[in-house]
């Protein structure tokens, strides 16, 4: 009889540690499905505020597209600075930079600028760096080790003038100085540029 009493004492102990055991487990599922819920919302979140930043960024690029843009109010300071302005400025691809902009940005678009110009010429591509002060480009110019002509602009005086509202920009241009094609390079998301590097290999051959 007593045999019979620990028996049924270890099963009732059993059975409730089991029972235990399964209760925490449960909780730790359903911890792990709501963290996981919260995760992919908030990964659909982010993909859906890169899509409207795209989306966007595009459309306003897109509006510079038939435009001419106007050479006045900058300084040629790479590779020498002869003059504020030079009499006839014809670039492919034209990058336009800022000391306020996204600097990310800014490196991927000059790492495929350098590319640009080593295959085409360094005649094919020009930057435009924006900033209070001359050491900003200059510095951008030797950290980045460029080999296309670098502009300087002040008080924003060449973005007013293209109406150009947000930097980086990046343009592709005629013979004629019109915009055929542009876009604003999405922070963190470099692949978003990809289309008009790849037009840009395409028109330039």
């Amino acid at each position: 009889m007593k045999f019979f009493k620990i028996i049924l004492v270890f099963l009732i102990i059993a059975a409730f540690a089991i029972s235990l055991w399964n209760k925490i487990h449960l909780q730790k599922y359903k911890r792990m499905y709501e963290i996981q819920k919260k995760e992919k919302a908030r990964i659909e979140d982010v993909g859906k505020k890169i899509e409207e930043a795209v989306i966007k960024a595009q459309m306003a690029s897109m509006k510079h597209i038939g435009k001419k843009l106007i050479w006045g109010n900058i300084e040629k300071i790479y590779p020498k600075e002869d003059s504020k302005q030079e009499n006839h400025i014809n670039p492919k691809l034209v990058l336009i930079f800022s000391e306020l902009g996204c600097n990310v940005c800014q490196d991927n678009e000059t790492a495929f600028a350098v590319d640009i110009a080593n295959v085409f010429g360094e005649n094919f591509v020009l930057a435009v760096i924006n900033a209070s002060n001359k050491r900003y480009a200059r510095n951008y110019i030797r950290m980045n080790q460029i080999n296309f002509p670098v502009y300087f602009c002040k008080d924003d005086l060449f973005l007013n003038g293209n109406n150009i509202k947000n930097t980086p920009m990046i343009f592709v241009i005629d013979e004629e100085d019109r915009v055929i094609a542009s876009t604003f390079p999405i922070p963190g998301h470099p692949i978003y540029s990809k289309p008009i590097h790849e037009f840009c290999f395409y028109y330039f051959k």
